[in-house]
């Protein structure tokens, strides 16, 4: 072993020699000199003196590879001398990842470090690569998607030096695609990848060099989605989670040569996530919700409380269930050596990493904590002995508001949220702030005093609210928002403000959804899995609903997002409708309340997108929408935008207005915008050290 690992370091450090011109040409001639007199001569006691000399080089990525072949000549004498030497490459030279990975390789098979088995962070980057990413064995490189141009890309990340694989042709039409999930294949020439096209995903294999050609894979209606989990080792099939049209859930196997499919494992209607194949290919792990339910959860469907985690063999023929613990027990990750599965719970009341032995595919004793609250991450595997992580900082939301004649202008007040919507009479906004706690839409209702800042919050046992804009009554005593929770009801509510009760709607459909001037109807939209999307008027005391109106578009609808006129008898929509063959374009367009009198004001030619959140003015003359802008830079901002109700002009920009996904509304007196911004999410690449030592 101590032979191939040397091998290994030699061929690495010649690798990194003509990579990096070495500052320190002498003691690179002796670092050379000295690893052939202890492997070609086996005279340590020559060797060793060379390499404590080359460890002292000004050069750090040369005198850590010299501390690495000094700590395999210690080995030879005795493991103390060795370890101390690992340690020392671990704690003074973090930025050699190489040379860490291959310590913590070493301190793992010696038994662990004495200096500590607690594990420490290591920051790798941030905006570059996702959840999805996949990284080689050494952890030196990441394929990912690059959003910023719809492509793959491959991140060296020692240097930071980006390539672009060039997936979508530059000529192509297809300008609505995306790749996601790619996989490096064992032998890391290749990558696997989906690629979304319109309303469907296919399975594509392509070079791991830039411009090659991709070639599909699958591409079968009879299955709605697909989740990459990696390849076998051998090279010929790829794990793939996949949805059937049926709501049905499965992992197969998928063959290279011809695509075909073999199931391994029905998972029925249960959620899952990402899983692991064993470097001898033999066994799989994978996380999953702990019951079937009774309807297929999709979507934007919460996840179930209890997640638990089985150990399945790669033929199908067994899978045992490693951890019943109650709670999220998710996002399992093998260590190299397939004996011991590391994963995520929150059994202690916060999410710690975790680890249970497994031996011939079946749990043996108990977990063991790892690493005390690490978070709700999302594990990218063990590469040169380093836990691979992404973390997602949660962005900041804060709401605004601002004079309607100069929305540039300071905010005249700002506090934290999201969702914001005006009461009719003037004097409050409701909105939504995150739960403590929760998840991304894990939200309360607040409810802030325009007239003295109080806020009060409104809970209730039924459930959470997502993140979206309230609607209020006009009486400004209640408002109505909608609950998920996967053990509970759901549903439509209207909250009295005075008292706190939630009492249970009688209607169906999505939002952001428009309440008649009576508060007797409610009109939102209905997303069926087939086009066209139509617009529903709910009777907020039967419970009745009808279609009143269908969006016209040629491709998949996103949205509408409603509003109603001041007289009630008018509603402004804004979408965004996908052409079979062109990009995304967005729309607005007014329909009276029974349906009749469409009329589209404004058509973008551009491919910009926008439309999430939309308002009348008080008289009634003009439409307000969010759109984002042209990239200055690399950097997209949003704009509140007026277009006039009849579509005799073009729109105009107002000024700053709420991303995609936030909301913004006018006053009743038409004097002040409230609106949501966001900085967004920020995802960072970390990594753990010390976890395979850590491991009891």
């Amino acid at each position: 072993m101590i032979k191939r690992l040397v091998a290994a370091l030699i061929a690495g450090a010649a690798g990194l020699a003509i990579a990096i011109f070495a500052a320190d040409t002498a003691r690179e001639q002796k670092l050379q000199q000295a690893i052939d007199l202890m492997e070609s001569k086996g005279d340590l006691g020559k060797a060793i003196p060379m390499f404590e000399d080359v460890a002292r080089s000004s050069d750090r990525g040369l005198a850590a590879r010299a501390l690495l072949h000094l700590g395999q000549a210690q080995e030879r004498q005795g493991a103390d001398k060795a370890r101390a030497t690992y340690e020392r490459i671990v704690k003074e030279f973090s930025s050699q990842t190489d040379s860490v990975a291959a310590a913590q390789q070493r301190l793992s098979a010696l038994g662990g470090s004495r200096l500590s088995s607690r594990t420490s962070s290591r920051f790798l980057c941030d905006k570059c690569g996702d959840d999805e990413a996949d990284f080689t064995p050494d952890g030196r490189l990441m394929v990912f998607t690059d959003w910023h141009n719809n492509d793959l890309a491959i991140r060296d990340m020692s240097t930071g030096v980006v390539r672009r694989l060039f997936a979508k042709p530059a000529a192509s039409n297809d300008d609505d695609s995306y790749p996601e999930t790619p996989v490096f294949s064992p032998d890391l020439k290749q990558v696997a990848y989906l690629w979304y096209r319109k309303d469907h995903a296919e399975l594509r294999i392509m070079s791991a060099e830039p411009g090659g050609k991709p070639r599909i894979l699958l591409n079968t209606p009879e299955i709605t989605y697909y989740e990459l989990a990696g390849w076998f080792p051998d090279g010929k099939s790829i794990l793939v989670f996949l949805d059937r049209t049926d709501k049905t859930s499965e992992l197969s196997r998928v063959s290279i040569s011809d695509g075909t499919i073999t199931r391994l494992k029905s998972l029925e209607g249960r959620r899952f996530s990402r899983a692991f194949v064993t470097s001898d290919g033999k066994y799989i792990v994978y996380s999953a919700s702990a019951v079937n339910p009774k309807q297929p959860l999709r979507g934007s469907d919460p996840w179930p409380v209890d997640q638990h985690i089985w150990v399945l063999a790669a033929d199908g023929s067994s899978d045992a269930e490693i951890v019943k613990t109650s709670g999220i027990n998710r996002n399992p990750v093998w260590t190299p050596d397939g004996k011991h599965v590391l994963f995520v719970s929150d059994r202690n009341g916060k999410f710690d990493l975790w680890s249970v032995e497994v031996q011939n595919g079946k749990a043996r004793g108990a977990a063991s904590l790892i690493r005390p609250d690490v978070g709700n991450i999302n594990p990218l595997g063990i590469h040169g002995g380093l836990y691979y992580y992404e973390n997602r900082q949660q962005g900041t939301e804060f709401i605004n508001i601002v004079d309607a004649k100069n929305p540039n202008a300071k905010p005249l007040e700002s506090f934290v949220g999201a969702g914001p919507a005006w009461s009719p009479d003037g004097k409050s906004i409701a909105f939504k702030r995150r739960h403590p706690g929760g998840g991304q839409n894990d939200c309360d209702l607040v409810v802030h005093s325009l007239e003295t800042g109080e806020e009060r919050v409104y809970p209730t046992s039924l459930g959470l609210t997502g993140n979206g804009a309230p609607i209020w009554f006009h009486d400004s005593a209640s408002v109505a928002t909608g609950l998920h929770d996967s053990g509970g009801p759901g549903g439509a509510y209207r909250i009295d403000l005075k008292t706190g009760e939630w009492a249970k709607l009688p209607i169906t459909g999505g939002g952001p959804p428009a309440l008649s001037s009576d508060d007797r109807t409610l009109y939102n939209r209905r997303n069926a899995d087939n086009m066209p999307v139509r617009l529903m008027s709910n009777d907020m005391v039967t419970g009745q609903e009808r279609q009143i109106f269908v969006v016209p578009g040629m491709g998949r609808i996103q949205g509408p997002s409603l509003a109603l006129s001041p007289d009630g008898k008018t509603l402004a929509l804004a979408w965004m409708d996908r052409f079979p063959t062109k990009d995304t374009r967005l729309h607005i367009g007014t329909v009276s309340v029974d349906g009749s009198n469409f009329r589209e004001v404004l058509a973008r030619t551009d491919t910009q997108v926008g439309g999430n959140s939309i308002a009348w003015s008080k008289d009634g003359r003009s439409i307000f929408f969010n759109q984002e802008q042209p990239e200055v830079g690399n950097a997209t901002h949003w704009s509140i935008m007026r277009v006039p109700a009849d579509g005799s002009a073009a729109a105009s920009v107002l000024g700053p207005g709420p991303s995609n996904s936030g909301w913004f509304d006018l006053s009743p007196d038409g004097s002040r915008f409230v609106i949501a911004e966001s900085q967004g999410r920020q995802s960072e690449v970390w990594a753990l050290d010390n976890v395979l030592a850590a491991i009891k």
